[in-house]
């Protein structure tokens, strides 16, 4: 598991970490909401 993959399992519905893509984001928020 990266890094990455942890920080969204801990936060996923805060503010993302910028490695992160607006298209990766909405997908999340839409996943999420």
């Amino acid at each position: 598991m990266s890094n990455t993959n942890k920080m969204q399992l801990a936060r996923p519905h805060t503010m993302p970490p910028p490695l992160i893509g607006q298209q990766e984001v909405r997908k999340m928020a839409s996943s999420i909401y």
